[in-house]
């Protein structure tokens, strides 16, 4: 009776049930008719399956006379459901209406509508990921750096469609909120990454989905629901050893209404008072825990900043959050007052006074092609004597309200908008150069914000192409969109700021969380959703926004034991030459080159020992004999006698050949082929995501078949290495 329509399941039993593979035994019968599992029943009525209503695309049947037979039968007998569909969802609907299992786990991939309608997404072999987060849709190998063409599109439209064949929806069969918060653990929270195995059911269908309707406790086929729940991260991600740590956080609509407790609703954020100190309170506990030195805020109120403003207010509730008044400090940047263009949200700064003090004027890139602006500040970090300078964007979003021409979606995975995120990375990157770094007199960038890109996307490629360093992973997410995780939140940096990168994370503080644990109550101010489960609101970072804080660590360094003086990457026939040299060691034990496909895996190729202490320029030189075909980046990693370690800059260089490895299916199963398109080939290693080698083939031949069925699923990276050099991509597992 509590479902929406009321009604109930029947289904063929064993004995009688046909035997053609396509057609279900099972449907479901509108009525509020008292009838009991196990009742055998006879009725007639009117069969429908359409978009009307009781039916919305499910067979139902709308009995006018309901006959019990008996009671107490035995049921049929539970049918496995298989995942992945190989070709097509409506495979499904072969055991519509019927009782079901799952007997494998099961992967929350998406909460957003548990608290609003019972729903999460289940997905087979781990959690779902955008296609372009993982895939370029211009570039295979990922590594390349086009921001044209569709070369790789066939990959991505599969990839996507793997996505959709290996996730179902578990529902609570409630047209609306549930009677009860469904599925959740002490925490009231059911965070992504959860699982759940043997799930049984029903299978229904409704709002274009196939969906699982659970089994209730006692039930003789199964067991209700209970899932395995994914812990929460205790504090921020680690970040190495840095004395300047900095965040990028998207603060979704921080707006504070007038400022003097009313103007609620405001056009975004907050809709009344109470709900507004909820956010603050939320917010400030999150940015209070990050503990950071300078934070890069998106999604701020465009309201100046008078002693009325969203970002003063917030600065005080930081400070009084800390216990010292001044602590924290905003960037003023009313000298240069944004475009009349600009939208009612805008980006900024704030900066812990005791670990860096401003050096200028905020600085503002007033393109009218960006409706954000980029805000930047010049930086000099307390007691190092080094500056930096601190950029942060918000591209145009994916929506396609307005979109025309090269900005509607090109069906690319991209969505819509991408030319005009392509041009404002290009702006972006003039201003860098023309007016930033002139005006700092410093080369140290550092690139925050929501990009509105996913890794793979076209806007990073731009960046990367332009010599920034993408600090980020593909599985290292920020946001979950309709249960696909992905990261819209960067950190790019110079390669002089690379080499003083500690580490980078991202707090898993929003996006895997369920959204009934926001900031929203349950009073209806201004036209909004109600949140029934406001009373699960905490002062806690968790469900503070809907994107994750990104972490950076920095090192800077008043004193160098070894300093650098060339480091130069060259052609030298088909090899790559590496020379460096020093200017002074002191106790330095040695050094090390390094090599990347991507320039954010690393691998040692070489090491040579350091001369300890001396205040001569000492040359070192290095031939790599096998560069990698594309894009080579390198780097040299010096390691003092205490085993204190630090980076150079990278530099890259490119190495094209007309015969080019390729390797297919990706995704894959259980077989990886690789073809080497005339190359010989003399190995092959599968390295996961911990730097473990998995497998290890020598071959000599010029192509080769991988058996994969014995390792686990993930994000794996494949090195082939031929006589022409080698190969570095990444390849997910399923």
């Amino acid at each position: 009776p509590n479902w929406s329509p009321a009604g109930f399941y029947i289904q063929e039993a064993d004995a009688t049930a046909d035997a053609h593979p396509l057609t279900s035994n099972g449907i479901f019968v509108v009525s509020s008719a008292s009838v009991n599992v196990g009742d055998k029943v006879k009725l007639f009525g009117s069969v429908q399956e359409d978009n009307l209503s009781p039916s919305f695309r499910q067979a139902v049947i709308t009995p006018s006379i309901i006959i019990l037979q008996s009671a107490g039968n035995p049921l049929p007998a539970l049918t496995n459901i298989n995942l992945p569909v190989t070709a097509t969802v409506d495979e499904l609907e072969a055991f519509e209406g019927m009782l079901v299992q799952f007997p494998y786990s099961l992967t929350v991939s998406g909460n957003a509508d548990l608290g609003t309608f019972g729903e999460v997404r289940l997905s087979r072999n781990g959690t779902v990921y955008q296609p372009t987060q993982i895939l370029d849709p211009n570039d295979n190998p990922a590594a390349g750096t086009n921001s044209t063409g569709s070369s790789n599109l066939a990959a991505v439209t599969a990839y996507n469609n793997q996505n959709l064949f290996r996730t179902i929806l578990l529902d609570d069969g409630r047209n609306g909120v549930p009677l009860s918060l469904p599925y959740v653990d002490a925490n009231n929270t059911l965070r992504v990454g959860s699982t759940i195995t043997n799930l049984t059911g029903v299978l229904g269908f409704g709002f274009s989905n196939y969906r699982i309707l659970p089994l209730p406790s006692g039930h003789p086929s199964g067991s209700a629901p209970s899932f395995s729940f994914s812990a929460r991260p205790a504090s921020p991600p680690a970040v190495g050893a840095p004395n300047i740590k900095a965040v990028s956080f998207n603060i979704e609509n921080f707006f504070n209404g007038d400022g003097a407790g009313g103007g609620f609703p405001t056009a975004r954020g907050a809709n009344s008072l109470v709900e507004f100190v909820r956010q603050r309170d939320k917010l400030v506990e999150a940015l209070f825990l990050l503990d950071a030195d300078v934070y890069g805020l998106v999604e701020v109120e465009n309201d100046g900043t008078g002693a009325t403003s969203a970002i003063v207010q917030l600065v005080d509730a930081l400070n009084t959050r800390a216990g010292v008044p001044g602590l924290y400090a905003y960037i003023n940047d009313a000298a240069q007052p944004l475009p009349p263009t600009s939208d009612v949200i805008r980006n900024t700064i704030i900066y812990k006074t005791t670990s860096v003090t401003t050096v200028g004027l905020p600085m503002i890139d007033l393109n009218t092609i960006h409706n954000r602006p980029p805000v930047v500040q010049t930086f000099n970090v307390t007691g190092a004597n080094k500056t930096f300078n601190l950029v942060v964007i918000h591209h145009k979003s994916k929506g396609c309200g307005g979109s025309t021409g090269l900005d509607t979606d090109q069906g690319d995975g991209q969505a819509c908008f991408n030319e005009t995120r392509k041009n404002q990375t290009n702006a972006l990157l003039n201003f860098i150069t023309t007016t930033v770094i002139p005006t700092s007199g410093t080369n140290r960038v550092l690139v925050v914000g929501d990009y509105n890109a996913y890794a793979e996307e076209d806007p990073i490629d731009i960046m990367r192409s332009a010599g920034y360093i993408y600090t980020g992973t593909n599985t290292d997410v920020s946001y979950n969109f309709e249960g696909q995780l992905g990261a819209l939140d960067h950190a790019m940096v110079t390669p002089s700021m690379a080499s003083i990168l500690t580490g980078i994370g991202k707090w898993s503080i929003n996006s895997t969380e369920p959204t009934h644990l926001g900031y929203e109550d349950n009073i209806q101010s201004g036209g909004e959703t109600i949140n029934s489960w406001s009373s699960t609101y905490t002062v806690s970072p968790w469900a503070t926004s809907d994107h994750d804080p990104v972490v950076i660590g920095l090192l800077f360094s008043s004193t160098l034991p070894v300093e650098f003086g060339n480091f130069s990457v060259t052609k030298a026939g088909n090899k790559a030459k590496i020379n460096w040299n020093t200017v002074q060691e002191l106790n330095s034990s040695y050094f090390e080159v390094e090599h990347s496909a991507d320039s954010r895996n690393w691998t040692s190729i070489y090491k040579v020992n350091a001369a300890g202490t001396s205040s001569s320029v000492i040359n070192y030189e290095y031939i790599d004999p096998l560069p990698s075909k594309g894009r080579n980046y390198y780097r040299i990693r010096q390691v003092d006698l205490n085993s204190t370690a630090k980076t150079t800059d990278i530099k890259a260089l490119d190495f094209n050949s007309v015969k080019l490895i390729s390797f297919f299916p990706n995704p894959v199963n259980d077989q990886l082929n690789i073809q080497s398109g005339g190359a010989q080939i003399y190995s092959i290693r599968i390295i996961d995501s911990k730097g473990q080698v998995v497998l290890q083939n020598n071959v000599n031949q010029t192509s080769a078949h991988l058996n994969l069925k014995q390792i686990k699923t993930g994000l794996y990276v494949l090195q082939v290495m031929t006589n022409e050099g080698m190969m570095t991509e990444k390849f997910i597992k399923q």
